[in-house]
């Protein structure tokens, strides 16, 4: 065994990326206008009783308008947190953290730093929608526990093996837009028969729909729809179809899986007929 020192003394950094324990730390790239797409972020603790901590490192807290401030430091169960520009924030406890998104239906500017990594031991992780510099690897210590994940205008490298160990079989959306480095067969995401939508435009994700949907039904999948957008690799009907957000609507039943676009494909169990 080494030699090793303990101390008590004192110090400080002017280094803005070290790592906390049991923390994810996000930080907002400095913006000209701020408005809530680029300075705001939706958090949600597992219960009420259990509050995430939430404290910028850099910056303060502000009102919706931005224009006052309020502290360094709060209690979230679930909420909408508006922050000063080109802050940096750190979330503790992560055991404790249910939902993350930097968009929630205000969109996102995309202006955002986030390591993959420090989401690992979110245990009660859920909801997980993140954009911008995104690095560290895909993955979670709690496999298949995401219910719903989007990652957009990222290159940060996954496959789709990656992405169906982080996700459940009960999530019921993935939306990768423009998560260009994100790549693999989408027939290994079949085992997610829980899913209603799947937006996959301007991504390196290659193989057929077709295969998708087999895999569902291989995986008991015998009712509800998927919508899914396709990216320039992937292919229907033996063509592929550019990022143009060509969608096929794909319906389940006890008999067979109708998919559709500007044409009709019907899998009866065994062989799949045109029509």
């Amino acid at each position: 065994m080494g030699k090793c020192l303990v101390t008590k003394l004192s110090g400080s950094t002017e280094n803005d990326n070290l790592n906390y324990l049991d923390s994810v730390v996000i930080q907002f790239k400095p913006v000209d206008v701020q408005t809530a797409k680029n300075s705001s972020i939706v958090i949600q603790s597992v219960s009420q009783n259990t509050p995430v901590k939430v404290e910028c490192l850099k910056g303060n807290f502000t009102s919706s308008d931005f224009s006052t401030a309020n502290g360094t430091s709060t209690d979230v169960t679930n909420a909408r947190l508006y922050v000063s520009n080109g802050a940096i924030i750190k979330l503790s406890k992560k055991q404790d953290i249910s939902k993350i998104s930097f968009d929630d239906g205000v969109g996102d500017d995309s202006n955002k730093i986030i390591d993959f990594s420090d989401l690992k031991y979110c245990k009660g992780l859920k909801y997980l929608l993140i954009s911008g510099d995104i690095s560290g690897s895909v993955e979670l210590a709690n496999n298949n526990s995401l219910l719903y994940l989007g990652i957009t205008n990222s290159n940060i490298y996954a496959t789709t093996e990656d992405i169906s160990k982080v996700l459940s079989p009960e999530a019921t959306e993935l939306v990768l837009i423009k998560a260009t480095s994100v790549k693999g067969d989408i027939s290994l995401l079949g085992d997610k028969i829980g899913l209603t939508k799947m937006n996959l435009t301007y991504t390196d994700i290659s193989g057929s729909v077709e295969s998708l949907l087999e895999n569902m039904w291989r995986n008991r999948r015998r009712s509800g729809k998927v919508i899914i957008v396709t990216g320039h690799n992937l292919a229907f009907d033996w063509q592929t179809h550019g990022d143009y957000g060509y969608a096929i609507t794909a319906t389940f039943s006890d008999n067979s899986i109708v998919a559709t676009s500007n044409i009709t494909k019907t899998f009866n169990g065994s062989t799949w007929v045109k029509s």
